[in-house]
């Protein structure tokens, strides 16, 4: 069996709503990366690219701990939602 087929035949459940939300946030923080790659070749002040670092910085704790509460809730319920 081809890596295809087998990509075919496997299932993957639904996302939960809790995937579908750590997903858009992953998504953004790509984004603000990208962001932050332009101003770094656009050769902007040192300063407006700390200032936009720190705010990424402080979504990807965001995001961190979202996910360790989410594992740590599920820990006692059941199976987690991340794969």
């Amino acid at each position: 069996m081809t890596t295809a087929e087998s990509a075919a035949t496997s299932t993957v459940p639904p996302l939960s709503e809790t995937d579908g939300k750590v997903l858009k946030r992953l998504r953004r923080t790509a984004g603000q990366v990208r962001g932050l790659q332009r101003m770094i070749e656009e050769g902007r002040d040192c300063y407006d690219i700390l200032a936009q670092l720190s705010q990424e910085t402080d979504g990807v704790v965001s995001l961190s701990a979202q996910i360790r509460w989410t594992l740590a809730g599920t820990a006692i319920t059941g199976p987690h939602s991340f794969r």
